[in-house]
């Protein structure tokens, strides 16, 4: 995932398309755990 001019790896418990809006819901080392946000 990119976060202004930087790449982190990220996990999620579903598979996510391209696009979806996600929030950082933990960070694990330097991998951000992320979430579907449902508006």
């Amino acid at each position: 995932m990119r976060v202004g001019d930087s790449s982190w790896p990220v996990s999620a418990s579903e598979d996510l398309g391209a696009g979806t809006h996600v929030e950082v819901i933990a960070i694990e080392g330097i991998t951000l755990i992320i979430r579907a946000v449902i508006a």
